[in-house]
């Protein structure tokens, strides 16, 4: 049998060069036949010495490799180490926030969370629920906990919305909030982008606005500048503005302490008006029986404007009336002062005099007891007699009530006195008492007889002499019995000549 010229399964063809003359595996028998196994295990030592000589021979190049991939390690660790959103092995004190909105904050991306400026967490995630934005903050142990009455702000750091949370933790009397616990709307305030503040304004605002924008634009345009450098009057024209910018300061700063005050004051008129508030809410049925009563007495009130109205004009009047008496009311205080000087002995012995009364009333007791009371009894039945006159005299009482306000309102209009120089009803009513009474004061023989006074006017004592007296007999007694002075006894009377008439003189 001819065994080394069998073609093992492996072995190099004649001619290949890796069959190196010298080489120790290469003249080495094949060990890959299936059908030699004792020779397997001769097979794997020349293999790993193949690999350790292989290592020897390059070792340089292993540990090249070997220190790149240490070093790699470690700088991907570094890196990982000193990344905001690598959160490997770090546990945290969890704490959502519920905003309106929560525009550019997005979760793993490093956005902080800040108590005063301290970064003290960083945004976690971003979900959606009930229509609002859930921002989960993760906070670091040492910070915690976030107190019930906690405010969260969504702020940009930067105008390319790189949003951070500003976080006031808030008072601890409040009650701690629970690892995972929620803040609602009520503690955030989102984001406000400029685009809503513009959108806030009025047609006219806006246009008012772009107006000083142009300005602004127009105001800093200088056409004498250079590349490098503005023109001598544009600097000289800012300097002059940046002068101004310090009563302009000082303005402001008054007026923003104002507005402080006025902010303070505001505080406490809500704080009172709260406990107004809080103090009317347990009282609302008796605010609704307030409302209801207000409400008739107004409507009785306006039912009796007419009256209302006259007698807000006799105000004027009185108000002059009583700043007379009270005048006349001090010189009354000044001079009862020494009155009240003289009654001070008297005061002084009403003490005593008291005393001395109490034997006076010890002695009228027993007549109250025994005489007055006993007549109080017996009077009893005569009081029951008179009930049904008592009952008639009720119902006649609404009748006679209504005719005594009749009487009063004929009184009132007796006794009104307008304004100014005209008197009242009464006042002309005594002068017709004392004129009546002249009028009946003479008498002769056959009694009382009405008196009378006559009076006339030139033109007409003429015609009643020139005229009635000479053609009517009677009316002649009668005008003698007035005793009518005679028409030529008048001053500036002169006779007619050829007539019986005379002439009376013109009035001017």
């Amino acid at each position: 049998m001819q065994r080394a010229a069998l073609r093992q399964r492996g072995a190099a063809a004649p001619g290949d060069p890796s069959r190196v003359p010298g080489d120790g595996a290469a003249d080495s028998p094949r060990c890959a036949l299936r059908r030699q196994p004792p020779d397997r295990a001769q097979c794997g030592a020349d293999r790993s010495g193949s690999v350790k000589r292989a290592i020897l021979t390059h070792r340089v190049d292993f540990a090249a490799i070997a220190a790149l991939i240490v070093a790699a390690i470690a700088v991907s660790g570094y890196i990982l180490e000193h990344q905001p959103s690598f959160q490997f092995g770090q546990s945290y004190y969890t704490v959502k926030a519920q905003f309106a909105t929560a525009a550019a904050v997005t979760g793993g991306q490093g956005q902080a969370v800040a108590i005063a400026g301290v970064q003290i967490g960083q945004v976690g995630g971003v979900s959606l629920q009930d229509g609002r934005a859930v921002v989960t903050m993760n906070i670091d142990k040492q910070y915690s906990p976030i107190y019930r009455d906690a405010t969260v702000l969504l702020r940009p750091r930067t105008p390319l919305k790189d949003m951070y949370l500003e976080l006031d933790p808030g008072n601890a009397n409040a009650g701690a909030i629970p690892n995972g616990g929620v803040l609602g709307p009520a503690n955030t305030t989102p984001d406000v982008d400029v685009s809503e503040i513009l959108s806030s304004l009025d047609t006219d605002t806006r246009n008012y606005l772009i107006l000083l924008l142009s300005g602004g634009a127009q105001a800093f345009h200088d056409p004498g500048s250079t590349q490098t450098a503005p023109s001598a009057p544009a600097v000289a024209g800012l300097r002059g503005t940046l002068k101004r910018f310090e009563p302009l300061g000082r303005d402001t700063r008054t007026f923003a302490s104002l507005l402080a005050t006025r902010q303070r004051t505001i505080r406490r008129a809500i704080h009172n008006f709260n406990l107004v508030a809080s103090s009317l809410g347990g009282v609302d049925t008796q605010l609704a029986s307030l409302v209801s009563s207000s409400d008739t007495n107004f409507s009785a009130i306006s039912s009796q404007d007419a009256q209302l109205q006259a007698t807000l004009s006799l105000f004027p009047a009185t108000l002059r009336q009583s700043a007379v008496t009270l005048g006349k009311v001090k010189a009354f205080s000044t001079a009862s002062a020494t009155t009240l000087q003289h009654l001070q002995p008297f005061a002084r012995n009403l003490g005593p005099a008291l005393r001395a009364s109490r034997p006076l009333f010890a002695d009228t007791t027993p007549v109250i007891a025994g005489q007055l009371r006993p007549f109080t009894v017996a009077v009893r039945p005569l009081a029951r007699t008179l009930a049904p006159a008592a009952t008639d005299l009720a119902r006649a009482t609404p009748p006679l009530s209504r005719s005594i306000g009749v009487l009063n309102a004929l009184f009132n209009t007796l006794a009104y006195q307008p304004k100014g120089a005209q008197q009242s009803y009464l006042y002309w009513g005594s002068w017709l008492a004392h004129i009546a009474d002249s009028l009946v004061s003479g008498q002769d023989a056959n009694g009382a007889f009405v008196q009378g006074l006559f009076m006339g006017t030139c033109p007409e004592l003429n015609f009643f002499e020139g005229q009635l007296q000479p053609n009517n007999q009677p009316l002649g007694v009668i005008l003698d019995l007035l005793n009518a002075p005679a028409l030529s006894t008048l001053p500036g009377v002169t006779a007619i000549s050829g007539t019986t008439q005379y002439s009376c003189p013109s009035v001017r």
